[in-house]
């Protein structure tokens, strides 16, 4: 009997068969299990956002909401570190998905709007990865899946060989990210080495292009404008299948005008196939703009590749310029290329407009002998806006935004809206009042824009900032400085109606909206407006007539007189002959300052020390202070001290206390030849503690002489970031001070792009010493020690004998500041008693009509009704919403049993402000009070804006 079976070839057959269909699908499994694993973290985090904005936008438990992306968990607060975790919702990311970019996300109440966008990138173990969008606006949207990032550059290697990879690498870059298909000074021609703004054979650029000019081609691939244009994108065409023969990929075509932050699809998101055209418009000055382009059939093929980061698949190249026929074939035989390619190409050059710009696409390997670039042709051709561009010659105008600051629904930005079109500028940007001879005359303007609106008229200027024309409103505060050229000020006018600016000459500025104030500099080149607008417009007329402003020095308009007057004779001739610039040692970096009689003599060692040349005066006054522990924490608590030996020995400065603002301590007959340094100590509870040296490596404590140059680091390079106390002295990129000034910016927590120096911004002071005898001697005559006249402001005594006008002040003495005193002082004299607490105005009057007398007025420029709530009023809130001064209750405005005398005639708005640090008022003179204000959280502050201070913030105020 036999049995059949199997014989040993066939098992091994069968097994073999088994193992390599295991070994091919296994990889495919794995890859399905990444692909699904990264789907899925995409999914929940995107209803983890959408989530997280509803319940902000219905307000729930009165608070923000926001999504931490890499710890998966959507939380209650302004920020993930002081969350409420008993609201914590969890939201699993795979082991296998990491997860980039944004760290969290906060989304606003009511507008649900985030309060930082961007991009969160989920990348997968085998390197795919997509994103999530979520833009200012609110909207979240997630990408399609893109391939690993290198695979580009390994296909390259694979597949074009060792050649093509030389052939590349050896040309000229045209553009392409840094791949490069021009000959680099051979017989191909140079390719935009450096910056591109013409065409033809010529391609090196050898000026800065100019607003006629429309843009420059930077050497990556990426577009930046010099004036303002609008750009038309046209497809010329697409070819591109997925493999010989295959079907047509699907090509996707965006733009970004933010260097890559944010991308908008082109033609609606359609599939481009030739022929499609899309205009961008309005594009100021300086706007960088990169084109992004994908290609995708289901997931076997998909992959994309941006301008200025494209690996070599991307040409960018403008008129004139050569293909890289010596790298790929394709470009020496135009017969074998598409149409519409061959339609641009001309002797072996690019034949387009001459403000044109041709993106030519590869998105399959990069191999000589098969890349042809015509999977997507781009065209960006741009045109400026008439009347745009100002010539050399002619007068032209430009605002520069000192501060920015919106609250609520404010939404002022760095922009510059002009004419009845709206045409956009960018800050520092001129915009011609007239060209050739013809003036610029506007019909209107538009004032509904995020920005200043401009109206050109003949020999007249109308600025306008606008307001939200919404209730509740929400608040923009700006400083802006109007600059001329080639034309000078003559006169301002307030506007009239709905647009009139509040008091703008009465010489008071402050944060509400009665705070305004418009200044003509001295030399009348330009116009500082300080505006403050909430529902309604301000606007203000500027008369001009050609001229030249009788000094160049413009730009620092609205510094103090002091700062921009005065000088050290003594620092500026150490500083010539000694070459240096405080900690920074560069040598030449400082502005040129005039002679000061009254200053000390010095030098700075190579540590940053101050060497004194003579017996002097020092003084330390506290500007400012803003630390927190953790971003919008709690305050950190700073001390001072000062050493005259080079760090031998120490002594605290204001009695050993936690620094406030305004603090000042003068030091009498310091020797000639101490060595003066200065150190910060930070502490908050056990959690925090570090000390600061200026001799120390590290740069924490930055030392600025008289017009250095802030240093280009962290917040510095953005002043409109910082605070008021360090904003308002740094004008076109140095520091205003006086020639006998120093100042000392300290930073005690992490060096990074977050670190703004200001955890302790001090001036110091060194003067000839009063002891001395003569002019300067009379200076400090009228203060203790303790009371020195503050750094950036006239230094006129207090008890001069000189003649000159004379006003009413209440003055408070240093031993007793519960019994002040009503005198007259020359009004030159004014500053250095308003630096020790002294306000003006009898101290029975009451100079702001609050109803508080001055002596007990913490809050000068009170008005009724306040803005707060900028909302509506919850229950067991207060605000003053009448007329009167008595603060109103609930929502129903019912009258409450506080009243500005329980406030020390301070609002909730002004209390909230000395909080959140913006103002202080009169709070420095009582410390105590001063730092429970300051320490109050975000929360109650942000809560108190909105709907307005609870008891508790009323009840600290009481006197």
């Amino acid at each position: 009997m036999s049995h059949r079976g199997f014989t040993a070839v066939e098992v091994l057959l069968t097994l073999g068969i088994v193992a390599v269909t295991a070994g091919i699908s296994m990889p495919l499994y794995r890859t399905y299990q990444l692909r699904s694993e990264l789907d899925t973290a995409i999914e929940q985090a995107k209803h983890a956002l959408e989530r997280a904005q509803v319940l902000a936008r219905a307000g729930q438990n009165d608070s923000m909401w926001g999504y931490a992306t890499q710890e998966g968990i959507l939380f209650q607060g302004e920020a993930f570190a002081i969350r409420e975790p008993q609201s914590d919702e969890a939201y699993i990311v795979p082991a296998s998905v990491e997860v980039l970019g944004l760290t969290e996300v906060v989304f606003q109440r009511v507008t649900g709007e985030p309060l930082v966008g961007g991009e969160i990138i989920f990348q997968a173990d085998n390197g795919e990865w997509r994103t999530i969008t979520v833009t200012e606006g609110g909207s979240v949207a997630s990408s399609e899946l893109f391939p690993p990032e290198s695979s580009s550059s390994s296909t390259v290697a694979s597949v074009g060989g060792s050649s093509t990879s030389s052939d590349i690498s050896s040309t000229g870059s045209v553009g392409s990210g840094g791949s490069s298909a021009g000959m680099s000074g051979g017989s191909e021609g140079s390719t935009a080495s450096g910056g591109e703004t013409g065409g033809g054979d010529t391609e090196s650029s050898s000026s800065a292009a100019t607003c006629d000019d429309a843009f420059t081609l930077l050497p990556d691939g990426t577009i930046e404008t010099t004036g303002t244009v609008d750009a038309t994108v046209k497809v010329l065409g697409s070819q591109v299948s997925e493999g010989a023969g295959g079907p047509a990929a699907r090509i996707v075509v965006s733009m970004s005008t933010d260097e890559g932050d944010t991308w908008v699809p082109l033609f609606d998101g359609q599939t481009v196939r030739g022929g499609e055209e899309d205009v961008v418009q309005n594009l100021p000055s300086g706007t960088k703009l990169l084109i992004r382009v994908n290609g995708r059939h289901s997931w076997l093929f998909n992959r994309t590749f941006l301008s200025n980061n494209s690996a070599g698949h991307m040409l960018a190249l403008r008129n004139g310029h050569r293909l890289p026929v010596g790298s790929y074939d394709a470009f020496g035989n135009p017969a074998g290329l598409a149409s519409f390619l061959r339609a641009i190409i001309e002797d072996g050059r690019i034949k387009i407009h001459p403000k044109s710009v041709v993106f030519l696409t590869e998105l399959d390997a990069l191999w000589k002998g098969a890349s042809k670039f015509q999977d997507a042709v781009v065209q960006v051709t741009f045109a400026a806006k008439p009347g745009s561009c100002a010539q050399a010659t002619d007068p032209k105008v430009k605002i520069v935004f000192d501060r920015l600051e919106n609250q609520n629904a404010g939404d002022v930005r760095p922009r510059v809206y002009v004419g009845e079109q709206g045409i956009l500028f960018a800050e520092d940007q001129w915009i011609p009042l007239s060209v050739a001879g013809v003036t610029m005359a506007d019909s209107s303007l538009v004032e509904n824009v995020p920005g200043m609106a401009v109206e050109r008229r003949s020999g007249v200027l109308r600025v306008l900032l606008h307001g939200s024309h919404i209730i509740p409103s929400g608040k923009e505060l700006v400083d802006a400085r109007i600059i001329f050229d080639r034309a000078v000020v003559t006169s301002i006018e307030n506007d009239m109606g709905a647009d009139t600016t509040e008091n703008p000459t009465d010489g008071v500025v402050n944060d509400g909206t009665g705070g305004d104030e418009v200044t003509i500099a001295d030399d009348r080149g330009s116009v500082r407006f300080q505006t403050r607008v909430t529902s309604a417009d301000d606007a203000i007329f500027i008369h001009w007539a050609i001229g030249m402003a009788s000094s160049s020095s413009s730009a620092a308009s609205g510094a103090s007189s002091a700062a921009s007057s005065q000088a050290s004779s003594g620092s500026a001739q150490s500083a010539s002959s000694e070459g240096q610039t405080g900690s920074e040692g560069e040598t030449g970096s400082e502005a040129s300052v005039a002679p000061d009689a009254c200053a000390a003599a010095y030098t700075m060692d190579d540590r940053g020390r101050m060497v004194l040349g003579e017996k002097a005066d020092v003084s330390f006054t506290v500007l400012g202070s803003y630390a927190t522990y953790g971003a919008n924490g709690p305050m950190i608590h700073v001390r001072l001290n000062a050493s005259l030996d080079g760090g031998g020995t120490w002594r605290g400065l204001f009695n050993f206390r936690d620094i406030i603002t305004g603090d000042t301590q003068t030091i009498r007959d310091v020797p000639s030849g101490s060595v003066l340094t200065l150190s910060a100590e930070g502490r908050y509870s056990w959690l925090f503690k570090r000390v600061a040296r200026i001799e120390d490596d590290g740069d924490r404590v930055r030392v600025l002489r008289p017009g250095s140059v802030v240093p280009g680091i962290g917040l510095l390079l953005n002043p409109m970031r910082l605070k008021p106390f360090l904003r308002e002295r740094i004008s076109e990129g140095r520091v205003l001070l006086t020639g006998r000034q120093v100042l000392a910016l300290v930073e005690l927590q992490t060096l990074d792009d977050t670190a703004d120096y200001q955890d302790a911004v001090v001036l110091v002071t060194i003067a000839k010493p009063v002891s001395s005898g003569g002019p300067c001697a009379q200076e400090d005559a009228a203060l203790s020690s303790q009371s020195s006249v503050p750094a950036g402001t006239s230094s006129t005594s207090s008890t001069s004998s000189v003649a000159g006008p004379r006003i009413t002040i209440c003055h408070f003495t240093s031993a007793d500041r519960l019994h002040p005193a009503t005198m007259e002082i020359n009004e030159s004299a004014w500053s250095a008693h308003s630096a020790i607490g002294d306000r003006l105005g009898a101290c029975e009057a009451d100079e702001d009509g609050d109803g508080i007398p001055n002596a007990q007025d913490f809050c000068s420029g009170t008005y009724l009704p306040e803005s707060v709530p900028t909302e509506f009023m919850l229950f067991n809130r207060y605000a003053l919403t009448g007329s009167s001064g008595v603060f109103r209750e609930g929502p129903r405005k019912r009258v409450s049993s506080f009243s500005l005398s329980d406030t020390r005639g301070c609002s909730c708005e002004q209390l909230v402000a000395v909080a959140e640090g913006e103002r202080d008022y009169y709070f420095p003179h009582e410390p105590l009070l001063h730092r429970e204000l300051k320490s109050l959280f975000p929360f109650y502050t942000n809560g108190a804006r909105q709907f307005g201070c609870g008891a508790a913030i009323l009840r600290m105020s009481r006197p």
